[in-house]
């Protein structure tokens, strides 16, 4: 028995076949397919090399290696579309472009993914990487990877999480898909709803008082307001992913975001499947790290296992320059030990990449949605790992860059002050005191000053009324009766506060108390224009960075840039406002330019510039001087460098063991195949083939760029301790 079929398009000599349609026309070429008895036909399909896009009879068939070309193109560019490719093989073949060849290269699409996913559980198995929770378990070698001679680190493992909401998808469309996509990124919805009542409709600060000045701030960032406010629009059945991944970009695990922002189940849900899966001693990285260690605190479910654990939970580095000071000396990676010089910013790159996939996806049924997500996220992974010996090797030079030139300031500074190093530790717990010890206005002060400022109304409102008295009119009476009735106001105001505050007799501008309190009124001022300045930098450098990020939108971008302008009148006018204020301080405030408020932002100095006019003087302290801050800021980061130098080894002896063990599982176990009877004689044997491939291809890719990377590690080791004298014992014993 045979089946014809019309070639339709060629695309070159070596992708011969990509549409095929049975019988259509006698006057163009045919192609004869032999179909052995009781044989389905897309099994004599696949034996030549071609899948049908029906199960049972199909009508049109596609070259496999055409699938392949697509597959590997959708790995590298996720915009790309079956539409468009679809387009593009009918453009260079001059045929009519119909919406039917879409849905058959879907279809035809699907059951290829559906074959490699099938070979690709039998190699799993094969090589024993079938547990489920196996990927999670290898996914960075770096990281997981452990060797029997490692020396210890404070931290075992890095991981940065956090939520994105570009992956939407719409509720209405493809309903009637009920296929379900199984990959191993994502978690089960059941699994994450079991965190759901972790989290009480309302938040509520700790009762102590660190925690109260803390988080009173921080609680004003959106993923930080209360569940109940976290909703979404109707219009949206998923509404993006809750992420988490190692310091290196590889993917540990993927959660849907269903008809709701960023709850807090999502991260409770990953921390609890790490703390099961990696163990002790983990750090990880989020931009609401003090308000989501509450929540662990306060969660039944996990805060005794995050407790044995030692869970280490700190803000990402950039997003922690956006909190207020005290939740960067306890949250910040630059005062923490075991970091190194990681930011754990790496949620930022994964999401500028995965926002390319959401143009694909906002209209797709829930199994193309995490198809698509699976297929984006195992490249970028394949990309990361291509990627570790760069890795590596550029925070080797970042490191020890830093050793080079910040340590010689900092011994010089030392040596100058004649102090040790125990002395910075020692600003820096002092700092952490100061603000710590802080407390909020007490009730007595806010009604004082409640009380000037009524004494200097009724006394401006008592200057009006005599005025209006002198010179009374026909055509001002009706004004003096208004004024009348604001001095009558003012006169019940100041009574009504002189009985809450038990004064007997009013105070005059010539008592002590009155001036006391203006000066008090003159500082709050202060602070509050700080406030404002340190509000506007800080919204402007989180503008400037979401309008160079890959994938805004034009519209997006327009008006970003919009409110940036409107955003550096604003700065330059609240900047005027200090300014003018800060002179008529006591003693004056430092005087700011416009590039000084960009370091001040970075720096957090500017709680510290509004509480340094409180009641406690400390502009004498070692701390408060910026010269001294920056010095201490250059020794922390020395004392990062060389964890991250320590860690760095570490990594490099890992990667290296990982993938010689590799290499000698992946031949015992092509030999073992090859005597079972499997052969790769370069037929179409689609078991055979994937197997040979992923071995000669990405075996090869990653050894080349493991040897390449550490090439590039031993020659700027060597120029760094021949030219710069860092200490021998950062040098690698490879």
């Amino acid at each position: 028995m045979s089946l014809q079929f019309e070639s339709l398009v060629r695309f070159s000599s070596k992708y011969r076949v990509l549409f095929i349609l049975l019988n259509t026309s006698i006057d163009h070429e045919l192609a004869t397919i032999h179909q052995c008895p009781n044989e389905p036909a897309n099994v004599s399909l696949l034996r030549n090399g071609l899948l049908g896009c029906s199960p049972v009879e199909p009508s049109v068939a596609i070259d496999i290696r055409t699938l392949e070309l697509y597959y590997q193109l959708h790995h590298q560019h996720s915009p790309l579309s079956i539409q468009a490719m679809a387009k593009a093989l009918c453009d260079l073949q001059n045929v009519n472009y119909h919406t039917c060849y879409r849905d058959q290269f879907s279809i035809a699409f699907d059951a290829f993914l559906s074959i490699l996913c099938h070979v690709r559980q039998r190699l799993d198995c094969v090589l024993r990487c079938d547990d489920p929770n196996w990927r999670a378990s290898h996914m960075c070698p770096c990281c997981t990877y452990k060797l029997q001679d490692d020396p210890s680190l404070a931290l075992n493992i890095l991981v940065a999480q956090d939520g994105n909401n570009s992956l939407k998808r719409v509720a209405s469309v493809a309903n009637a898909n009920n296929r379900q996509f199984h990959s191993s990124y994502f978690f089960s919805p059941h699994d994450v709803d079991v965190f759901k009542n972790e989290v009480k409709h309302r938040q509520h600060v700790p009762a102590d008082d660190s925690g109260i000045l803390q988080c009173s701030s921080c609680m004003q960032w959106k993923s930080s307001s209360p569940e109940h406010q976290k909703t979404a629009l109707d219009i949206y059945e998923t509404t993006g992913i809750f992420t988490s991944v190692c310091r290196h970009g590889s993917i540990i695990k993927v959660c849907e975001m269903v008809r709701s922002s960023e709850l807090a189940k999502y991260p409770l849900a990953i921390t609890n499947y790490m703390l099961d899966t990696y163990g002790g001693d983990i750090g990880i990285g989020y931009n609401i790290s003090c308000t989501f260690s509450q929540i662990i605190c306060n969660s039944p479910l996990i805060s005794m296992k995050a407790e044995a654990s030692r869970l280490h939970i700190i803000v990402n580095s950039f997003h922690g320059y956006a909190h207020n000071r005290i939740c960067q000396l306890e949250h910040h990676p630059l005062y923490q030990q075991g970091f190194g010089l990681e930011d754990l910013e790496t949620m930022e790159q994964v999401f500028s990449s995965s926002n390319s996939v959401s143009c694909s996806v906002r209209y797709a049924s829930y199994f193309h949605w995490v198809q698509s997500i699976d297929l984006h996220l195992q490249q970028w992974d394949d990309d990361k790992y291509q990627e570790l010996s760069k890795f590596i090797l550029n925070n080797y030079r970042q490191a020890l860059t830093i050793i080079s030139e910040y340590g010689s300031a900092v011994k010089s500074f030392m040596i100058t002050l004649d102090i040790s190093e125990d002395e910075f530790e020692k600003w820096l717990i002092a700092e952490r005191d100061y603000l710590m010890n802080l407390s909020d206005e007490l009730e007595e002060c806010i009604l004082a000053c409640a009380y000037v400022q009524a004494l200097i109304d009724l006394q401006t409102a008592e200057y009006v009324h005599g005025i209006f008295t002198v010179q009374l009119v026909d055509h001002v009476i009706v004004q003096n009766g208004t004024v009348m009735d604001i001095l009558l106001v003012n006169i019940c105001t100041v009574a009504d506060l002189e009985v809450k505050l038990g004064i007997s007799e009013r105070w005059t501008e010539q008592q002590c108390e009155y001036q006391e309190m203006l000066a008090y009124m003159k500082t709050n001022k202060f602070r509050r224009t700080v406030d404002k300045l340190q509000q506007l930098v800080v919204q402007r450098l989180f503008e400037l960075s979401k309008a160079n990020m890959a994938g805004t939108g034009y519209k997006l971008c327009q008006q970003i840039s919009k409110a940036i302008k409107t955003r550096g009148k604003a700065v330059h006018s609240a900047l005027d406002n200090y300014n003018d204020l800060a002179a008529r301080m006591t003693p004056p405030a430092p005087h700011l330019k416009w590039g000084n408020i960009l370091d001040y932002a970075f720096i957090s100095n500017f709680k510290l510039l509004k509480h340094t006019y409180s009641q406690q003087d400390i502009t004498r302290e070692p701390w408060t001087i910026p010269g001294n801050c920056e010095i201490m800021a250059k020794y922390f980061k020395v004392k990062c460098a060389h964890k991250e130098l320590e860690r760095l080894n570490v990594e490099i002896q890992r990667l290296r063991a990982f993938i010689v063990d590799e290499h000698g599982l992946m031949h015992t176990q092509l030999h073992h195949l090859h005597r079972r009877g499997i052969r790769n004689d370069g037929t179409n044997n689609i078991p055979t083939q994937l197997l040979h491939n992923h071995f000669c291809l990405n075996q090869g890719n990653r050894e080349l760029a493991f040897h390449e990377g550490m090439g590039d590690i031993k020659d700027a080791v060597g120029c760094f301790l021949i030219c710069r004298s860092v200490p021998s014992h950062f040098a690698l014993r490879l």
